[in-house]
Order: structure tokens, then C-alpha cells, then sequence
């Protein structure tokens, strides 16, 4: 499935009770970075006007251009350590799992960085194949280390992602200028796979909305607004003023808007406690079952979750259909131009003269098969190819 649905609260994410929109089909961690959330977060998401050539004394590559015993990749004359590979996925790995909401410590085992270390090896194999071929062009924008201060501001703010806790793991401030550096250039491969955005056209993404008519089809949505008392403890005193407060709703003398806004402690606390349209299997059951047993206009009982406590006002009803081509026609330029980005990766990758080192990390074409990957359990992106010009 493309996963093309308007709008999706997570159940992972319900502590929050905020609502997030299901990304596009384009957001593939694993080669193509150039949209992950948070670089692009601290970048803007835009093509600078000034910028930068890329010259051979600003690269941040990790790599040296002299050989050393146990170095893994070999791409043009730049040689890897195992050093910079354990480094560079320990990063990779906090920045996705800090996207996703998942904490790092308590599911990425040393057999699932080990794992995911191949592909990490094969998204820095197209990385420095691209620093190759961009290499004198404009790639780096002028705001480079205004943007580097930004996105370590972000990263560090996160529970997840405090300075110590990343020097503790050995991830130094290089690995996140390379990371950040990485960004802009799949961002300059991006605009020339797809002519400067001029693709893909309208026609191309018509001829995708018809050929996949299933992927846009969606089950019936509600939406509804809560007010929310977070307590994973579940007090009686919390219960107690969730259930007085559904009194105060029911005779008149409090506004569930109002209440929303008071007690809130999620993104809903602005907008009156409106969680936006949702359809089945994206809220918590006890939660989900309520909503969609409910009419338009109806408050409910105080309802628990592991969350705490919720009252519930359900606002509007969509029946079951096809999503409308001008709600998905952002998302499905975004998969077309994220797959030309991707296949002209991969051919500056063929041209290049990438050599994988180690036995552990096989170039793509020699790698055991595995029936189930131990990274499927996260949810992290399957490898890509690498590129085709490996060896």
C-alpha cells in the first residue's frame, strides 16, 4: 500500500493525543534523505537562492583519501573505517527513530545497528558518489552552519537526543555537518532529476491517480474533539475531575471547547480539542470504539486509555470513498519526483567507482537473503540497491 490517507493519528502517538498526517509514499529512510523530518525541518524544506560550490576543502566527508586496515567502502579515491560506519548508523538511527517517535535505547539491540549497518553502507556509497558529481557545482547554501545550529537545536531538544547522550554514544559534531551536508546534496539531485520541479506534470500525475484507483480509496472517517486528562497512572482524583467535568459539559454550565483548552496537554489544546477526520486502527481501541459508535453532536462517558481520560464529541461523519485527486495531488508529485531522485541516484551511483571492503558488508548482489530482518521489528526502511555500479 502507498498509504496515501489525509490525515492519521498514530496509536503509539495517542500519549500525546496529537494528530499527525501519514507521510507521503516519498519518505524512504534509507538512500534518498533528503526528506527526512528533521534535517529538512532545520533546513526550511526549500531550494536556496545563494549557495555555494561544493569544493573539495568544504566537503564533510567522513571518509580519508588514504587506506587503512579495516576500512569497509572505497568510493572514487575516499576510503571508510568501520569507525566512521558505527558512527554514522548510530546517528541515522537516533535521527529516525527521533522521527518516528521511538526510543532509541529501548529497541535498537547491538544485532539491530549490526543489521542496519549495510544499509547505512549503502547510503553513504551513493552519498559520496553524489559529492563526486556535484562536486564545484552550487549545492551548499550560504545559511549552511545557520541551518547546522538549527538542526542541533532540534535534535538536542528531544528527549531522545540531549548533547550528552549523543557524545556518550560517540557521534560527533562532523557526523552531523555530514549528515546535514548529505541533505542539500540529495536535494541538488532532486532538482535535476526532476528539470528544476517542472516534473513531474499534471499528466503524469493523473495517469498515476488512475492507475492506482485502490491506493486512494479510504474507509469511513470521523472526526471528533476531546478533552484529554493525561494520566498514565490513572488517579482516582483525575477520574474524578474528568467525570465532573463531563457533568459541567452536559447541563450547560462549562463549554467543551473551553474545557478542551484548559485541560489539553497535546496540539488539540489550540484548536479546541479537534483531533481532525481519522479512519479505523489509528486511535487506541477503547478510544476508536467509542468514536465510531457515536453520532454527530454526541459527548460521551469519560473513556480510558492508557493515557488517562477522555470525553469524547464527535463533529462530522465522511462516508467511505475514493480521496479526491486535488487532496493527494501534493503527495503523489512528491512519490514521483522522490522516484526520478531515486533512479538518478542510482545512475550517478552506477558511474561511479564504489568498492564495498569487508566481508561483513557485501556489496548489493552478494548479500544472503534474510527471511525476516531483525530491523522489520523497528519499522526502519528496507536497504536500497546501493547503486548498481558496486562491486
Amino acid at each position: 500500500m502507498f498509504g496515501f490517507s489525509v490525515e492519521k493519528m498514530e496509536k503509539s502517538e495517542m500519549k500525546n493525543a496529537s494528530k499527525t498526517k501519514n507521510r507521503p509514499i516519498a519518505v524512504v529512510l534509507a538512500v534518498v534523505v533528503v526528506s527526512a523530518t528533521l534535517a529538512l525541518t532545520a533546513c526550511g524544506g526549500e531550494s536556496r537562492s545563494q549557495s555555494q560550490p561544493l569544493s573539495p576543502s568544504q566537503s564533510l566527508s567522513l571518509g580519508k583519501t588514504a587506506k587503512e586496515s579495516g576500512d569497509v567502502l572505497k568510493v572514487g579515491n575516499v576510503y571508510f573505517g568501520q569507525n566512521d560506519l558505527d558512527e554514522y548508523a548510530k546517528l541515522w538511527l537516533n535521527l529516525y527513530c527521533m522521527s518516528q517517535g521511538i526510543d532509541y535505547d529501548a529497541v535498537v539491540t547491538d544485532e539491530v545497528l549490526e543489521q542496519e549497518k549495510t544499509g547505512v553502507l549503502d547510503s553513504v556509497a551513493q552519498t559520496e558518489a553524489l559529492r563526486l558529481y556535484f562536486a564545484g557545482k552550487d549545492v551548499i547554501p550560504d545559511s549552511f552552519d545557520a541551518d547546522l545550529s538549527e538542526f542541533k537545536n532540534q535534535v538536542f531538544s528531544s528527549v531522545f537526543g540531549t548533547e550528552e547522550r549523543f557524545k556518550n554514544l560517540g557521534i560527533s559534531d562532523k557526523a552531523m555537518r555530514y549528515y546535514l551536508e548529505n541533505n542539500y546534496l540529495y536535494e541538488a539531485c532532486r532538482t535535476e532529476a526532476t528539470n528544476n520541479g517542472a516534473l513531474p506534470t499534471e499528466a503524469d500525475i493523473q495517469a498515476f491517480y488512475d492507475e492506482y484507483p485502490g491506493e486512494f480509496f479510504v474507509g469511513e472517517q470521523r472526526r471528533a474533539s476531546h478533552v484529554l486528562f493525561e494520566d498514565a497512572e490513572h488517579k482516582p482524583e483525575t477520574k474524578a475531575l474528568a467525570e465532573d467535568t463531563l457533568k459541567k459539559i452536559k447541563d450547560g454550565t462549562a463549554k467543551f471547547e473551553d474545557m478542551a483548552a484548559q485541560y489539553n496537554t497535546d496540539s488539540t489544546k489550540d484548536t479546541e480539542g479537534d483531533l481532525g477526520f481519522a479512519a479505523r486502527e489509528q486511535f487506541v481501541p477503547e478510544f476508536e470504539d467509542v468514536m465510531f459508535a457515536m453520532n454527530i453532536g454526541d459527548i460521551s462517558d469519560v473513556v480510558e486509555t492508557d493515557y488517562g481520560y477522555h470525553i469524547i464529541k464527535l463533529t462530522d461523519i465522511k462516508d467511505a470513498g475514493s480521496t479526491p485527486l486535488d487532496e493527494v495531488r501534493d503527495s503523489i508529485r512528491d512519490y514521483l519526483a522522490y522516484q526520478m531522485s531515486v533512479e538518478r541516484a542510482r545512475e550517478i551511483t552506477s558511474g561511479t567507482a564504489v568498492e564495498y571492503l569487508s566481508e561483513k558488508y557485501p556489496a548489493p548482489g552478494k548479500r544472503p537473503v534474510a527471511d525476516e530482518p531483525v530491523s522489520d521489528d523497528l519499522g526502519l526502511a528496507p536497504s536500497q540497491d546501493g547503486g548498481a555500479g558496486s562491486r
